[in-house]
């Protein structure tokens, strides 16, 4: 069978451990042999993420796909929405009207963005509807109540549309006004992202660093819209969760979706080489691959971590959890730690450590890209980066980072800092503490939701201002 990646990302069968990358003209020979033993192939053809190029019909397995791909009836893709009281929001007293197409339903961090701008401009007298991405839901009922009513939110026909999304996942609507918003996670942008954003009216970025890439390819106009944090929901009266079974005294916390891009080569080589099975400490993970917590995405993350693991028999302690968390307990597990660390190679702005900060967490990062817009060597601890790695194939597992400078964190001093700050922290936690105060003030002053939506929200007045004027002039 020949097929075509159409799903716009890298496909990934965890049952063969087969990496399909997404291309625009490249054809894949899928044979009768791995369709039968794999059966995320055949879901991926039952859901239409690959195209059948070409199919033998004398072959049992091609054909008998074939049938149930043209049979299969699509299912509502938010499986909880008949469980939720849904209602038409009124439209409110103002001029602005806006569409945010993306995800909205997944627990990751665009998700999640999405949810908080959405909610905040709503809040701020803007008639938000929502218009969701096709994709698993994730949230739990009291999640889903108040957002999936926007859905349901009357606009003007002649409403701005915000595309917030990553480019290549951007679709072609009618809109008279199209903004894209967007995060840059590299040191380079591939082409497509490029030709993507010419579709667009003007661009929002999640920070300095993403306005910088984007600059040097592209001769539009570009904004930047921070994201933010919710003080009212991370803060440090929360009360901590018990863990069962219960950590060592100092819990090292790391919040990400398990992809090389996160540096977990970095994270657990330096926290080996900073720490034994003496040191009172534990190093927790929460994280999930391909944001699933299939058994399959589980080992794959296991035997990422065997692959660091040093020879010697005294390893401190450390625990990996791939599940969904939900929102409301996010700030216990924080409250129930001690030190948030990420040394990522890219970030577009990056949500755990404000929200670590929040609860009352000093922050360990990689001193580069999206998060350099809050963090500073004076609120955080941050190290610097050794070099630059161009990206191979399937490294990230997502295609259009493949070809993409990154930093590279391999150098022996690089990792070297890394535990050399967590050692620190461990060692001088009161001094961390009142660092990360500088930090809680500064997220506090500029980066709320609030903040995040003020922004947005003058962009759009500006915008709105012009289409009224271009609608007199007509």
């Amino acid at each position: 069978m020949k097929v075509k990646n159409i799903s716009g990302n890298t496909i990934y069968a965890e049952d063969v451990d087969m990496h399909i990358p997404f291309s625009n003209d490249a054809i894949l020979i899928l044979s009768p042999d791995i369709l039968k033993k794999s059966r995320s192939l055949r879901s991926v053809l039952f859901n239409n993420m690959l195209e059948v190029i070409e199919y033998d019909p004398e072959e049992q397995i091609e054909k008998s796909i074939m049938y149930t791909r043209s049979s299969i009836q699509k299912e509502e893709i938010i499986e909880e929405k008949e469980d939720i009281e849904v209602y038409s929001v009124p439209k409110l007293k103002t001029n602005i009207d806006v569409k945010i197409h993306g995800i909205f339903y997944e627990a990751g961090g665009y998700g999640k963005v999405n949810r908080y701008l959405a909610k905040n401009l709503s809040e701020a007298g803007v008639n938000v509807q929502i218009s969701p991405k096709k994709g698993q839901n994730q949230l739990n009922s009291d999640e889903l109540k108040d957002i999936i009513k926007l859905e349901k939110t009357i606009l003007d026909k002649n409403h701005i549309v915000i595309d917030s999304i990553i480019p290549s996942f951007s679709e072609i609507s009618s809109a008279k006004y199209r903004i894209l918003y967007t995060t840059i996670e590299a040191y380079t942008v591939p082409q497509q992202f490029v030709d993507c954003c010419k579709n667009y009216n003007e661009i929002w970025v999640t920070s300095d660093h993403g306005k910088e890439i984007l600059e040097k390819q592209l001769n539009q106009s570009i904004y930047i819209v921070p994201t933010g944090v919710d003080p009212d929901v991370y803060n440090e009266n929360v009360d901590p969760v018990r863990f069962n079974p219960p950590l060592k005294d100092f819990v090292f916390l790391s919040v990400f979706g398990w992809s090389y891009r996160k540096g977990y080569d970095a994270l657990f080589k330096a926290y080996f080489d900073s720490f034994t099975s003496e040191d009172n400490v534990s190093l927790l993970v929460f994280s999930r691959y391909m944001q699933g917590n299939k058994p399959a995405y589980k080992k794959k993350i296991q035997d990422d971590i065997d692959k660091l693991l040093p020879r010697q028999n005294n390893l401190p302690h450390y625990k990996v959890v791939s599940k969904v968390v939900p929102e409301n307990l996010l700030p216990q597990i924080y409250r129930a730690c001690n030190a948030f660390v990420l040394p990522s190679r890219g970030e577009g702005s990056c949500l755990p450590p404000t929200e670590a900060s929040l609860c009352g967490l000093p922050v360990i990062m990689t001193n580069c890209s999206g998060q350099k817009l809050y963090l500073n060597s004076d609120n955080s601890y941050l190290f610097e980066i050794d070099n630059f790695m161009i990206v191979p194939p399937n490294l990230f597992h997502v295609h259009y980072w493949d070809g993409q400078k990154f930093p590279n964190l391999k150098s022996e001093k690089c990792i070297s800092d890394l535990a050399g700050l967590m050692r620190f922290v461990y060692e001088n936690y009161s001094v961390a503490k009142k660092k990360n105060k500088k930090l809680q003030k500064n997220l506090l002053e500029n980066f709320t939701w609030k903040h995040a939506a003020t922004k947005a929200l003058e962009r759009l007045k500006i915008v709105q201002k012009g289409l009224n004027r271009e609608h007199c002039n007509t």
